[in-house]
């Protein structure tokens, strides 16, 4: 019943945030993007971003990443080559941009508006007979989130929501005229007609002398050449047999279990229950009652008249809780009761029912995910010990022959290619590198013949290094070879020159009082719009000369093959269909004036609040997962 309840929230205001995250901070239908291009830069830490005087780190940014992509069903790889998680990032800073603006002009949400907001938030989502806190709890575990995490994020949400309105209020609205003007502009239609003439059909067009093809050769011949081709080949390690090799004895994994014994260490837990109140005399008369021997569930159904309010006992952690009932809960003796205490949920009162001791996992009930995770990390040790091997191969000059006796590897040959992937004929080639044809070509062209690149990881996880056997110079076809080519195209291009001359010629005659009809074969276009393709032998580039034209003026009007002289006959403003097409078109305008004032601001208040990423350690940990 509770997911069910926050699948179908999942569409709406601080439900949407709840069950999917922050995917870009949206505010009134705000939508950020990166639009001063401030958002860039390293940090050289091991933080994600800074932003002003804040870090994110990059334990925090992936757990918010991750509990976000867990409910979208994609993967991290499939976010990194998406770019999501550069735009997951991104939203993130601008909400922290954001937040310490409205800090730095000292605005801040009361802790009774911020409860009053929460328990708001969690009502839609309580089916009958539910009770909030069972929800609330629900929504923690579903997220991952502690309580301090949910009522931080709701804080910034709330303080960002209020400060963003409060920024592009001047945008919250458009003049009824100004709309009425952009439908009619948007919908505007225009009836043409046009008399078209071909480049083709300008048969009268003298052959060419040796010498002006030779001359033609000369100017052109850029367009002929044959572009530096360079032929290399791919050096890859064959690292597979490691895993059968790889031995791994008792005292390793003895010392692997000492040396991180505090990852296996778990600290201190209480075991409470607790009531959350709205009313601080409700929460006093239950504490009343719990300090006369009743229990914290009868008290609260004697006071109140049910159990709502009330929630069952379960194991936390001190960062678990609220930082107002931390040190109380964690300072108390098993049966104490604590409060009531103020937080932004409410008036709380927690009993502690029981204390766990912290502990630490023995060796033995941990050996085997230890085991496991050894082999992997002394697997990929190994796997770049064999890259460095290789690595000081190539820097001490040895060729792929040589490298073969001293490394099991496989020398791959790959054909001669451009820089754009082609051979000589400009067909494609190298079909079968997949993801990794774009980065052996930049490698194999900042190369020397003879040299070879470092050694990288490919995009399915082997590792390898490119080495360039031979560069062939850009050459050119001799002017025999390419004459007949030459012809065409200077018969071609003299047809076209002819045709715009008449075209021009005929131009002014109609604007000087010539029928257009005297010229040729009227083509009529009784409703042109501006969203839909146009007839052949019209192009694109028609369309903007069309709605470009004064009416009833000639002009000239680009065609597929040639040219053609037009005349816009009329021309019919547009209108709104309906009450909700002019609604969707305030609204897109409202919009966009929205996200332009806050992208301004956000521009102005950038030298004052810089954010920089370390985009390094963003590669480094999700462009390649394998790794």
């Amino acid at each position: 019943m509770v997911m069910n309840a926050l699948n179908k929230k999942a569409s709406g205001g601080l439900g949407k945030f709840i069950l999917f995250g922050f995917l870009a901070l949206a505010v009134g239908g705000l939508v950020f993007s990166d639009v001063t291009g401030v958002f860039r830069g390293g940090v050289g830490s091991s933080d994600v971003a800074r932003i002003g005087d804040e870090k994110l780190s990059i334990h925090r940014f992936d757990r918010s990443l991750r509990r976000t992509l867990a409910q979208t069903g994609l993967s991290v790889d499939q976010a990194y080559k998406l770019g999501y998680v550069g735009q997951f990032l991104n939203s993130e800073i601008q909400r922290r941009v954001l937040f310490q603006a409205a800090a730095r002009d000292n605005m801040r949400i009361d802790q009774k508006i911020l409860a009053g907001e929460i328990m708001n938030l969690l009502a839609p989502m309580t089916g009958e007979g539910q009770k909030p806190e069972d929800v609330l709890q629900a929504v923690l575990l579903n997220q991952g989130m502690s309580e301090g995490e949910l009522v931080d994020s709701i804080r910034r949400d709330m303080t960002n929501s209020i400060f963003s309105k409060a920024l592009v209020g001047g945008m919250s609205g458009v003049s009824k005229a100004f709309v009425k003007d952009m439908a009619a502009f948007g919908g505007e239609t225009r009836s043409i007609e046009y008399v078209a003439f071909k480049d083709a059909d300008f048969k009268d067009v003298q052959k060419p002398g040796e010498e002006q093809l030779k001359t033609f050769y000369e100017t052109t011949k850029d367009a002929y050449a044959v572009p530096e081709m360079r032929s290399g080949k791919l050096i890859i390690l064959n690292t597979a047999s490691l895993d059968e090799t790889m031995e791994i004895s008792e005292d390793d994994l003895k010392s692997e279990y000492d040396a991180n014994i505090a990852a296996y260490t778990y600290p201190e837990m209480r075991t409470i229950e607790q009531v959350i109140l709205a009313s601080a005399d409700r929460a006093k008369a239950v504490a009343d009652k719990v300090k006369g021997g009743t229990s914290l569930k009868e008290a609260v159904k004697d006071v109140t008249g049910n159990v709502t309010d009330y929630l069952p006992p379960q194991d936390v952690k001190e960062e678990d809780l609220l930082e107002d009932l931390q040190a109380d809960v964690f300072n108390a003796e098993s049966g104490d009761m604590i409060g009531p205490i103020e937080t932004a949920l409410g008036q709380q009162i927690v009993v502690v029912k029981g204390i766990k001791a912290a502990h630490t996992d023995g060796f033995k009930s941990v050996r085997g995910d230890l085991e496991k995770e050894l082999r992997v990390t002394r697997l990929s040790d190994a796997r770049f010990a064999m890259a460095d091997q290789l690595d000081d191969l190539l820097a001490g000059g040895a060729g792929p022959d040589e490298i073969k006796q001293e490394l099991s590897v496989e020398i791959k040959d790959l054909p001669a290619a451009s820089r754009y992937g082609q051979d000589k004929n400009a067909q494609a080639v190298l079909g079968d590198m997949g993801e990794y044809k774009p980065q052996y070509l930049e490698n194999l062209f900042e190369l020397n013949e003879g040299e070879s690149s470092s050694v990288a990881e490919m995009p399915d996880g082997r590792l390898a290094a490119v080495y360039l056997d031979s560069i062939l110079p850009k050459s050119f076809p001799s002017f025999e070879e390419v004459k007949s080519k030459l012809e065409a195209e200077w018969m071609e291009d003299q047809r076209r020159v002819s045709n715009a001359a008449f075209v021009d010629e005929k131009l002014n005659a109609v604007q000087g009082g010539e029928k257009l009809s005297d010229l040729g074969v009227i083509k009529i276009l009784e409703s042109v719009e501006r969203s839909k393709k146009l007839p052949e032998p019209l192009i694109s580039q028609s369309l903007a000369e069309i709605f470009e034209a004064p009416v009833s003026e000639a002009f000239v009007l680009p065609i597929d093959g040639g040219r053609a002289i037009a005349r816009v006959t009329a021309s019919h403003l547009g209108k709104a269909s309906s009450d909700e097409a002019l609604q969707q078109l305030t609204d897109g305008l409202v919009s966009s004036g929205q996200n332009e004032t806050l992208g301004l601001y956000l521009d102005a208040i950038s030298q004052s609040i810089p954010a920089t990423i370390n985009q390094p350690l963003i590669d480094r940990v999700y462009g390649s997962q394998d790794q």
